[in-house]
């Protein structure tokens, strides 16, 4: 998935990916509409392994080999047609933008690690929630956090044959 939005990923050894978990904390499988479709919406993080991409930024590095990307990304899963359909999303924007730089502790803004929660507006008002961070046994100081998004933003639509477009 990550390779198909622009990230060069090499298969094994350094700048591959050596971690990953997805939807946890309570499982986190969210359906949601978007685009007149129903889509299981849901966080996750990821680790390079030995070093961060140069057009990535990382933080925290844990175990001083894994180093977790800073974005805050999820994924959406379409279940139309022949098979399922993936597609990637990160957060964006001035306060979720994570710093060049991360000390230690890691401080607020530096790193946002992963989406643990995502919900759909209770307000009716076309909107998406999300929490998260996760320390991957690196030592924070404030950095847990919440952030929203438009439905329409996430840029997600279906074509007139059913497939993602």
């Amino acid at each position: 998935m990550l390779a198909s939005q622009g990230t060069i990923i090499p298969a094994m050894g350094r700048g591959s990916i050596a971690y990953v978990i997805a939807a946890y904390n309570n499982a986190d499988f969210q359906t949601i509409k978007i685009g007149g479709v129903n889509r299981q919406v849901f966080g996750f993080e990821w680790g390079y392994q030995g070093v961060c991409p140069t057009m990535q930024k990382c933080g925290p590095i844990a175990s001083g080999v894994v180093h977790f990307n800073a974005s805050a990304c999820f994924a959406t899963r379409t279940d139309q047609g022949q098979s399922p359909s993936y597609a990637v999303r990160c957060l964006s924007g001035p306060t979720v933008n994570p710093s060049a730089q991360v000390s230690q502790p890691i401080r607020s803004g530096q790193a946002f690690v992963s989406i643990r929660s995502i919900v759909p507006s209770p307000f009716a008002d076309g909107r998406i929630y999300y929490a998260g961070y996760d320390c991957n046994f690196f030592p924070a100081d404030g950095t847990a956090w919440v952030a929203t998004s438009t439905i329409s933003s996430l840029g997600l639509s279906v074509s007139p044959k059913g497939r993602r477009a």
